[in-house]
């Protein structure tokens, strides 16, 4: 299909990708005047009713999700030949799995900000996905792709620099075999790639968001050691050698065989991995283990937390976000929060004129007061701003559940109408803690 034009507007350029289903070509849109994706299901597969539905089904579910962290969607039809075919942002840059593959061929070395770019970046998908009720089912080095940042120079010489450059933007891609929750059964098919399916996945049993949750920690492991976990969640430990001990236990509880033990979201399995990486604990660098340093004929041992000197104050604060980001939970849709009883939160708040409300907690010598305005129009950005008072650390949980640490005040663009709530986790240097959360709300212009 190669210098065909497909409905008199896409000029399909060159094969970027194929699978058992589908190829994906790069294409021009020659009205728009933009490179693009396209995805055309394979002409076999297109005579099959229920592949052509699970396929639009794919763009459909896409479309619906509005992150900047999975692939945007841009049209849906179909071919001359009745094969159906999306249109999607064109990830120019390759996928994961062939950009890490690069890194260490020129000697690169995983730092703990690519962990946290990765981390950040599945979770942002995952957390919009799970909005929709939709699992992913496929969260692989190859499903997470990188664009160029529109206006960014070409791309770069691979080295020893970090593993995404400033210049690229990483997202989440192939809803193929996403699984809608709400229109599912208990039963599931038995899908997914070896090494980063869990154990209900691989025998067809019921999934939910805590199925990605274990795709997710063991994309990291992959990232880490060269390789994914086996069938029990095992990894090779030395390669975490280097790393803080609480990023191994923040993965083995993700990797866990038994859902229930897992992260409840994706928003507390990150927030987790940012405490475990807390900037003041970690190395320089951290080498990326070669693919061949397991033992392929010897099971390995889960990693084990080793002793390390760790600021109270800092154990305290992963033990509080945990909890605040178990307490959002699954964002209902961007901005959608549930509604909170602010009493149980110890909260004071008061109207302090101009339209701006404060919030004040108390814990012990602790207070922390956050500064906003009470009513937030859509689309446009508003500003609330920390009295941090005697608080050492801190961090911020927006009404969509991002976590920002440390920031003197947190910008929210709402997109919709209705209640939000803005969060401060705050510590002391002597491990106390406080939350206060602001209530406001958005309406149209």
């Amino acid at each position: 299909m190669i210098g065909t034009t497909v409905r008199g507007r896409y000029r399909l350029d060159a094969v970027v990708g194929t699978g058992a289903f589908a190829t994906v070509y790069r294409a021009h849109d020659e009205r728009l005047e933009a490179d693009v994706a396209v995805k055309v299901l394979a002409e076999n597969h297109s005579l099959d009713p229920e592949m052509r539905e699970r396929f639009i089904n794919e763009a459909r579910r896409l479309r619906q999700v509005d992150s900047p962290a999975v692939v945007a969607v841009h049209d849906l039809g179909e071919t001359e030949r009745s094969q159906p075919f999306i249109v999607m942002e064109l990830a120019d840059r390759g996928d994961l799995a062939r950009r890490v593959a690069a890194h260490r061929e020129a000697g690169g070395a995983v730092v703990p900000d690519d962990l946290l770019a990765v981390a950040s970046t599945v979770a942002g998908a995952l957390t919009a996905l799970h909005a929709r009720r939709v699992v992913h089912r496929d969260v692989t080095p190859r499903n997470l792709l990188l664009r160029s940042v529109p206006g960014s120079p070409p791309l770069r010489v691979p080295g020893p620099g970090r593993l995404i450059g400033s210049d690229e933007r990483l997202v989440v891609g192939d809803l193929g075999l996403s699984k809608d929750l709400a229109l599912a059964s208990g039963i599931t098919a038995a899908v997914g790639t070896p090494g980063f399916s869990p154990p209900e996945q691989r025998i067809g049993s019921g999934v939910e968001e805590r199925t990605d949750v274990y795709a997710a920690s063991a994309l990291l492991v992959w990232l880490v050691t060269g390789r994914p976990p086996d069938d029990e969640g095992r990894w090779p430990g030395a390669a975490f050698g280097g790393w803080p001990a609480a990023v191994a236990v923040a993965l083995e509880r993700g990797l866990s065989r038994t859902p229930a033990e897992r992260h409840a979201t994706a928003a507390e399995w990150h927030a987790e991995l940012r405490a475990a990486l807390a900037p003041t604990e970690l190395p320089a660098t951290v080498p990326v283990a070669p693919a061949a340093a397991a033992d392929p004929n010897h099971a390995p041992a889960r990693p084990r937390p080793r002793s390390r000197r760790v600021p109270p104050w800092a154990v305290a604060a992963m033990a509080v976000v945990m909890v605040i980001v178990v307490v959002v939970g699954a964002v209902a849709g961007a901005f959608a929060i549930a509604d909170r009883d602010d009493g149980a939160s110890g909260t004071r708040t008061r109207d302090v004129g101009s339209g701006q409300i404060e919030a004040e907690a108390s814990e012990g010598e602790l207070t922390v007061v956050i500064r906003g305005p009470e009513v937030l129009t859509v689309d446009e950005a508003a500003t609330f701003t920390v009295e941090e008072g005697s608080a050492e650390s801190w961090a911020w949980i927006g009404p969509d559940g991002r976590i920002s640490p440390d920031a003197p005040s947190l910008e929210v663009v709402p997109e919709s109408e209705g209640r939000l709530e803005v969060t401060l986790v705050a510590t002391d240097e002597v491990g106390g803690t406080v939350r206060v959360v602001l209530p406001a709300r958005a309406r149209e212009p």
